[in-house]
């Protein structure tokens, strides 16, 4: 007897024929079915994978490529030590709490006050990463030879 219940349900699951709560079917429809869905899914997968791996380049890419420069430039035109007109460049953006001796500030303030060979904005990063700035050539010409000779004096 035990033996006709397990032929019977090994004939019911391996059979031509499977139960599957909806009724018979042919098992090679079902199994053509079965692969038509996972398919499918397989396309969509690759094409949603595909989808953000482009998005996920084209986000680092314009991360990578960002060409905003912050206008720096102030309203002189000048230069207040030289008295020669202010030429305009881009710079790189320095963030940070910059730290310089009385003698290094004093320099800045009364020697080359429009070199702006950098651009200072302070401790919050933001996405500019040059700026846009007027500047003297020839505070330019006195900062670098100032740092030459602080250098050398060191």
């Amino acid at each position: 007897m035990k033996k006709k219940i397990e032929d019977r349900r090994w004939k019911i699951e391996n059979g031509p024929y499977t139960f599957r709560g909806r009724g018979i079917k042919d098992r090679e429809s079902e199994t053509e079915g079965t692969r038509a869905r996972i398919d499918q899914k397989m396309k969509r997968f690759w094409f949603l994978y595909g989808l953000s791996l482009l998005g996920c380049i084209a986000i680092l890419w314009l991360v990578l490529n960002d060409t905003s420069i912050q206008d720096a430039r102030g309203n002189d035109t000048k230069c207040e030590v030289h008295h020669v007109p202010l030429k305009e460049d881009v710079v790189p953006i320095v963030y940070g709490m910059i730290r310089r001796t009385g003698e290094e500030s004093q320099a800045r303030h009364s020697l080359f006050p429009n070199a702006y060979s950098t651009y200072e904005a302070g401790c919050v990063v933001e996405k500019p990463q040059k700026a846009r700035v007027r500047y003297c050539p020839l505070c330019r010409e006195a900062e670098k030879e100032w740092e030459d000779n602080t250098k050398r004096r060191k």
